[in-house]
């Protein structure tokens, strides 16, 4: 019985060690879970601050966008404007014209009157000249700013696009 007894104290023994080795393998997992949830709840807390970062940038997107598509309707305004100032100049020019050739054939034979009228038409041409390559300067401008509103609308798209992600 002794004998007995004492294998089963030295099975108890070994069922102890076994039991503190299996308690410090408890210990570790239960400490890798904790640190899997600390890492898990970080990365949710940043998912949440991109949210709310990509949707503030998509509202400043929005907001940019909407005011280079107003700037774009008043170049429009005003590049209309100017073509129907340039269409009113050549009008103009063209009576003008037709007002030194009649000047021309009264005043035959009268060079300071005809200088004066050709100098007239050459500033009506240097007028329109300017106004051409105003309205040119104003097309390429609009063109600028149609390609930034595509950018624009590029990054708006992205950010959608990276917020439903």
């Amino acid at each position: 019985l002794k004998e007995e007894r004492d294998g089963q104290k030295d099975a108890v023994k070994h069922l102890e060690i076994k039991l503190r080795q299996m308690q410090k393998h408890v210990d570790k997992f239960t400490h890798e879970l904790d640190d899997e949830k600390s890492a898990r709840d970080a990365l949710q807390t940043r998912y949440s601050d991109l949210q709310v970062t990509n949707e503030r940038e998509m509202n400043t997107a929005q907001e940019k966008l909407e005011a280079a598509e107003s700037e774009i309707c008043k170049l429009k305004d005003e590049r209309d404007g100017q073509l129907n100032e340039i269409t009113r100049l050549k009008h103009s020019l063209g009576q003008q014209q037709e007002q030194i050739h009649t000047d021309q054939r009264v005043l035959n034979g009268k060079s300071l009157c005809v200088d004066e009228l050709e100098m007239l038409v050459a500033d009506a041409d240097e007028t329109i000249r300017n106004l051409m390559l105003e309205a040119r300067e104003e097309r390429n401008a609009m063109k600028r700013l149609e390609d930034k509103l595509r950018q624009l609308q590029a990054h708006v798209d992205q950010l959608t696009h990276e917020l439903d992600l």
